[in-house]
């Protein structure tokens, strides 16, 4: 009889063991993303099925700007934008508002990202951006001494 209850016992827990399965068992999320129920869940900074995508990537190319601003004539120029090589949440921008110098932006979405206040030549830089299709869209504005330009970019990938 003890066999018997043995064997059914063992049958039973055989019979809901295969059943059950394990969604995140064949599953690898990356950057820290955790999964559940089959699906990653991934960190702020990264998208993708795996999250194998750094929203900055989303950013990172060559652009044609046409820019406009509050004292000066608008202007056409390229910038470049690639991946801070000290934090993965930010990506550097080259060139914005046609000075050759680059500054750092802190990637807040998949489609926003935020120019904090920040040394920029003899002066102050600080804005946002908005990512669309292809473009990036800037606003800005440029403090030098008691002087402050407000300008607005438009970005076209190329």
């Amino acid at each position: 009889m003890q066999i018997r209850i043995l064997f059914l016992f063992v049958f039973a827990v055989l019979i809901i063991g295969a059943c059950s399965t394990d969604e995140c068992k064949k599953i690898k999320c990356q950057n820290n993303g955790v999964c559940n129920d089959g699906y990653c869940m991934c960190p702020d900074g990264f998208e993708g099925k795996y999250c194998e995508i750094a929203w900055r990537d989303n950013y990172i190319g060559v652009y044609a700007a046409s820019e406009n601003c509050s004292s000066s004539s608008p202007s056409n120029y390229t910038i470049t934008i690639t991946a801070n090589t000290t934090f993965p949440e930010r990506i550097d921008i080259h060139n914005l508002y046609n000075t050759n110098l680059t500054i750092v932006a802190i990637v807040e979405s998949p489609s926003s990202v935020s120019i904090v206040n920040q040394a920029f030549g003899s002066g102050q830089i600080s804005g946002s951006g908005y990512l669309g299709t292809n473009t990036i869209s800037f606003s800005f504005n440029v403090t030098s001494g008691t002087s402050t330009e407000s300008c607005s970019a438009t970005c076209l990938k190329q």
